[in-house]
């Protein structure tokens, strides 16, 4: 990855990109630092995009690219930070050379690596993304993330906030079990841990994938412009898709309300300095969902959905 040419940013009209933070001088830019990933979750696309070998990009070679653009804050877009503590850790040292700040994507594994976490707060590190996925163990075994704790979620939020870091947190719908009973249990837990923001997406068979490899058969469509994560395009046993549309649009509203935005990132309880940027992101998200989700759920939903179904078990 040492080979990779600085990107001529300065032919791009970036007054023209957005900034999440008005205060900030430049937009936010995304590098990597490596490519690929060990793990083999049946959803992801990461390891037949990028392969499961990790690559890595020399940190002095980083901070060249870093410079030439003139970040003050940007993303690491590498899948997964950790995999090899010992290169984040001269990441992170690396990084704390300049006065930058940034965010990352993390995975549950990190809580074993505490250390890392307090290197990356010192570098910089703002926010970190985890892909929980789900909090049923049974739900994560289905595609292969069964080294996702449930059970351990709490500590590790507990510890990125500890050092200051924001956390947001991916979650999948599209489970062939799920209910409204295990979206609020889903929803409810999340705000007990203050996460700052949530992700929440549908499952997806990426072609390529071995969720596409065992589920090609049941799909809807392949108009690949409508694989985005937000609509289900495989028919799945006992699952409505319009079912799982409305608990999707259940988990957003619930999560981004006024009093669960409260609770979670404006209560006196919360970390100063991860109060601006979460509160900037959850408002953005409210008027997100305005626009993803124009109609209301039906009145009725919530009974009429659980008497379709028994409750999660």
């Amino acid at each position: 990855m040492n080979e990779l040419p600085v990107p001529r940013w300065d032919l791009l009209k970036l007054e023209r990109y957005f900034k999440p933070i008005p205060t900030l001088k430049m937009p936010i830019m995304s590098i990597q630092t490596s490519r690929g990933c060990p793990h083999k979750c049946d959803f992801c696309t990461v390891p037949v995009f990028a392969g499961g070998k990790m690559r890595y990009r020399d940190p002095a070679h980083l901070l060249r690219e870093i410079d030439a653009y003139g970040a003050e804050f940007f993303s690491i877009a590498d899948d997964n930070l950790i995999v090899n503590p010992d290169a984040a850790a001269q990441l992170f040292k690396t990084l704390a050379k300049r006065k930058l700040s940034w965010f990352g994507f993390f995975d549950t594994q990190t809580l074993k690596r505490p250390e890392l976490v307090e290197l990356a707060a010192r570098s910089g590190c703002r926010r970190a993304f985890l892909g929980i996925e789900s909090i049923h163990p049974n739900e994560l075994a289905t595609v292969n993330k069964k080294f996702n704790r449930p059970e351990k979620y709490e500590d590790l939020i507990r510890l990125f906030h500890r050092n200051g870091i924001a956390v947001d947190v991916g979650i999948l719908f599209g489970f062939e079990d799920e209910t409204v009973e295990s979206t609020l249990e889903t929803i409810e837990e999340l705000k007990r841990c203050n996460v700052e923001t949530a992700i929440f997406s549908v499952m997806t068979p990426f072609p390529g994938t071995a969720l596409y490899q065992r589920t090609k058969d049941k799909l809807l469509h392949t108009d690949w412009d409508r694989y985005t994560g937000e609509e289900v395009v495989w028919a799945r046993e006992g699952t409505d898709a319009e079912q799982t549309r409305r608990l999707l649009q259940l988990a957003f509203e619930r999560f981004y309300s006024v009093p669960s935005i409260y609770k979670r990132v404006l209560s006196p309880r919360s970390h100063a300095q991860r109060k601006l940027l979460a509160t900037i992101s959850n408002l953005r998200f409210r008027s997100i969902i305005k626009h993803r989700f124009p109609e209301p759920l039906p009145p009725d939903f919530l009974r009429s959905a659980r008497q379709a179904r028994p409750a999660y078990a």
